[in-house]
């Protein structure tokens, strides 16, 4: 009986595991104008959907020069939903090189062993 219940699961799951991404040729309309406008002169890595409420969110890995760029989110009304910016400007990078760390608004002051006299 259990080998009879694996055999139905199999069945009625495979159609879904061996689902291809779609391609960019295939995206609706608002979803592929939004990923031009925010993929600028990357390239798509790879597609990934997934359902949220009664949407289709579709997640992209852009690259750019062959190297990981962006992860988009946009839903399938051509919603940009996520944005997350995997590459860092050398521009930024430079910027950051003398930084110090900022302490935390609710940090105090160390007091060294001498104060305590």
């Amino acid at each position: 009986m259990r080998y009879f219940l694996w055999i139905v699961v199999l069945i009625a799951v495979s159609p879904f595991a061996l689902a291809d991404e779609p391609s960019v040729d295939s995206l609706p309309a608002p979803v592929a104008n939004t990923l031009k406008a925010e993929s600028g002169n990357g390239t798509v890595r790879t597609i990934e959907t997934f359902q949220w409420g009664d949407s289709t969110i579709y997640k992209f890995a852009i690259d750019q020069n062959g190297q990981p760029y962006l992860e988009l989110e946009i839903a399938d009304t051509g919603r940009l939903v996520r944005v997350d910016q995997l590459a860092i400007n050398e521009a930024d990078e430079e910027d950051n090189v003398d930084a110090s760390p900022t302490p935390s608004p609710g940090a105090s002051p160390r007091k060294s062993a001498a104060n305590h006299r």
